[in-house]
């Protein structure tokens, strides 16, 4: 997800990568030196390899070649139960499903179980903590969680397992490397992987019946003029269909997207220097501020109480979701509920000649208390592996995001996916290869700096501010003076 300054603020929780740093609880903000001298006791209080027990597997070793070989010896591996933890609601699925085969595969005598929390980074800090965490984890990079629990000693690193075993990322796009690291090292494996805020769903018969081409077509413009034509009023001037609404609004990513829409940026490359105060972005929010003050062909994200975040495209209340996200296809189509088969496609190039996005990957990660690392890197490799990532962007419910895998998003498998259009299943394949990167803030304090983004932009949403050059020169100073602090040193997400 973590996914927008706040739930109000935002049409969906994004499970694959924003997501939403709104309420951070004071367990979120553990100092990173305790929660290291936590770790580190526990890790030397469980040091060492546990005996074998009357569950061991024994594996016989190949007998040696030679004429004066010594007698075969027995190789015993204990019996290892490993806790895998994740989200509730996104990753169940695929999660149980594949940890189920892996515990009658692995061939180690490992058994690795499912522990899914809900309330997920406040229930997580409180384990590791109390030194009751399980073996591995799964962090999202977008709300900068995976680099402040590596910032604060709670990972292991796993470069040299990585050596060890000549684990090869070919598979992965390209920025795959560039995002798993952090401080020089790698801290987990891709277990999904987006570029998130890139595609445009519609209602293919509304947009049939305005007599409009196939979105695939259209130029910004063509958006903007089109989302006009599919806004329909009744004679009191009230809106009762929207051209559209936004996939996203208010948090740090979907700021990168947009931003990057019209050409511009909200932060340096190096996470330093805020940016979002140049003429680029000022159109940018321009563009939303019109669509929803000026033209009213833009549906705001604020929800009624009790709404999904996709009900108005099955209700018809909105013609097209703009800059949403593709690993949403499963519970937007399920929001339609068969009043018609959903359409998407790659989002048109924005006025700065870029479709927009940001790479959002979640991975999962070794906790360095574990006293078994080298079962729990069997773990995260087999949940990186094609059948997960695979199975991950099929699941019946929760997102459809896959592992950043290129043999995956073009899998004909996928593509094939009979609930969707073969036209939209391709989006999947040419979104994923679309060059935006991700995005950081240096100094890890996304909480601060997320939230007081997403109490400005909720300004303009509500037309209590306009984005004028005097307003954008406040928000960046203000983001600014958080950007310029000392690193954080705690955990949250």
């Amino acid at each position: 997800m973590a996914d927008g300054a706040s739930p109000e603020a935002h049409p969906a929780t994004f499970r694959d990568g924003a997501q939403s740093a709104g309420n951070p609880s004071s367990r979120r903000r553990v100092l990173g030196r305790v929660v290291a001298s936590a770790v580190s006791a526990v890790a030397v209080s469980c040091g060492g390899s546990p005996p074998t027990s009357p569950n061991s597997t024994v594996v016989t070793a190949p007998a040696p070649t030679s004429a004066s070989a010594s007698p075969t010896v027995p190789v015993t591996r204990p019996a290892v139960t490993l806790r895998v933890h994740a989200r509730t609601g996104s990753e169940d699925e695929a999660f149980k499903k594949r940890l189920d085969t892996f515990n009658q595969e692995n061939g180690r005598n490992i058994t690795a179980q499912y522990e899914g929390l809900d309330d997920y980074f406040n229930k997580l800090v409180t384990l590791i903590v109390a030194g009751t965490a399980g073996d591995t984890a799964y962090l999202l990079h977008t709300n900068l969680a995976y680099q402040q629990y590596a910032n604060a000693g709670v990972l292991r690193a796993v470069d040299d397992l990585m050596a060890r075993d000549k684990f090869d990322l070919s598979p992965w796009f390209a920025p795959t490397r560039s995002a798993l690291q952090f401080d020089g090292k790698i801290w987990g494996l891709p277990i999904r992987g987006q570029i998130v805020f890139n595609m445009l769903f519609y209602n293919p018969g509304l947009v049939g019946a305005a007599g409009l081409p196939d979105p695939e077509k259209w130029s910004h413009d063509d958006l903007t003029a089109n989302m006009q034509k599919l806004t329909r009023k009744n004679p009191s001037g009230t809106v009762e269909q929207y051209g559209a609404m936004p996939g996203g609004w208010g948090d740090f990513s979907s700021t990168v997207t947009l931003m990057r829409r019209f050409g511009g940026e909200l932060i340096t490359p190096d996470g330093k220097t805020v940016t979002i105060n140049s003429p680029a972005c000022q159109a940018a929010f321009q563009w939303c501020y019109d669509g929803w003050h000026r033209t009213r062909s833009l549906l705001t994200p604020l929800r009624p109480t009790g709404e999904g975040p996709y009900t108005p495209l099955g209700n018809g209340s909105a013609a097209m979701m703009v800059s949403a996200q593709g690993g949403f296809r499963a519970d937007i189509n399920k929001a339609v509920n068969g009043a018609y088969k959903p359409e998407f496609r790659v989002m048109p190039l924005g006025p700065g000649n870029r479709v927009g996005g940001f790479l959002a990957m979640n991975s999962s990660a070794i906790l360095k208390a574990t006293t078994h690392p080298d079962e729990s890197w069997e773990v995260l490799k087999w949940l990186a592996n094609k059948d997960s990532s695979f199975a991950l962007a099929t699941q019946q419910v929760g997102s459809n995001t896959p592992n950043f895998r290129k043999d995956t998003y073009c899998d004909p498998r996928l593509l094939d996916d009979p609930r969707f259009s073969p036209a939209s299943m391709a989006a999947i394949c040419k979104g994923a290869e679309l060059a935006e990167p991700d995005a950081t803030i240096g100094n890890l304090r996304y909480d601060e700096f997320n939230k007081l983004l997403g109490a400005r932009l909720a300004g303009l949403r509500d037309n209590q501010a306009e984005p004028t050059t005097g307003w954008l020169n406040a928000l960046r100073a203000d983001l600014q003076a958080i950007a310029d602090q000392p690193r954080q040193t705690g955990i949250g997400g």
